[in-house]
């Protein structure tokens, strides 16, 4: 298709003029995908960069089925609301693609002519994909560094500083909200002997194994931690008997 066949190349709102020659440098110049797309939602130009990614058949395609591989228009598309944009840059907006598993950074720009009407519109596309997963994994890394200064590194369950953290903040909500409270601090029998027998290793081993029961002995409401080398705590919402009771099923475990 001839640059002077599209409708409202000539026009020069915005200062663009589609007809000249220049206009592909111009549009090769731009490090993202461009793509000139009609108001039928028809792409009528690109920039070489958008058909290298998407075809050199991209022209008369679709945009929505070019770009985010739909059978429809998009429903957050900002061509469909034309007069609220007209004098106005859209904002931007972030989609993922399923089909390919890119994260998208699309900007839509109207192109307003000489007679006051859009025609076309700029769709600047941007590939995100890479600065996405980058602060997905830095949140990752950063949730999990955070959680290691709360947690026992040997047996995963939380450290000394978090119970003792949390243990005044359940002290007050069962005063507050006048519910039962017990705390059972359990140690295991006999510690010094199975290190000096087994050494260091067999010891981890019974404290992985012991805080693996514990874990699965309380509801998952319940805190345990590990406050001691062989010292465990468990904070539950349970009065005397229940938390006597729950210490009693937790030893008969460990015989």
């Amino acid at each position: 298709m001839n640059p002077s066949d599209i409708p409202g190349t000539h026009d020069k709102g915005n200062g663009f003029d589609f007809a000249h020659p220049v206009s592909n440098l111009l549009m090769d110049l731009v490090d993202d995908y461009l793509l000139v797309v009609d108001r039928d939602f028809n792409i009528v130009r690109a920039n070489t960069r958008a058909l290298n990614y998407y075809g050199e058949n991209l022209i008369g395609k679709k945009c929505f089925e070019a770009v985010r591989e739909k059978e429809a228009p998009c429903t957050d598309c900002s061509m469909s609301d034309i007069e609220k944009y007209k004098n106005l840059t859209p904002p931007a907006r972030e989609v993922y693609n399923p089909g390919d598993k890119k994260y998208l950074l699309l900007q839509t720009v109207p192109i307003v002519g000489d007679n006051g009407e859009v025609d076309l519109f700029f769709e600047k596309i941007r590939d995100i994909s890479y600065e996405v997963r980058l602060e997905t994994e830095l949140k990752h890394k950063d949730s999990e560094i955070k959680k290691m200064g709360l947690t026992d590194e040997l047996t995963g369950l939380w450290n000394r500083n978090y119970m003792y953290t949390r243990i005044t903040e359940e002290f007050e909500k069962s005063r507050r909200y006048n519910r039962p409270l017990s705390v059972l601090i359990l140690d295991l029998d006999n510690f010094k002997e199975i290190n000096e027998r087994f050494g260091h290793s067999g010891g981890d081993r019974i404290i992985r194994k012991a805080a693996y029961e514990m874990k699965h002995s309380v509801r998952q409401v319940d805190l345990i931690g590990r406050i001691g080398s062989q010292e465990f705590m468990i904070v539950t919402e349970a009065n005397e008997a229940s938390a006597c009771e729950l210490a009693e099923q937790i030893g008969r475990a460990h015989v």
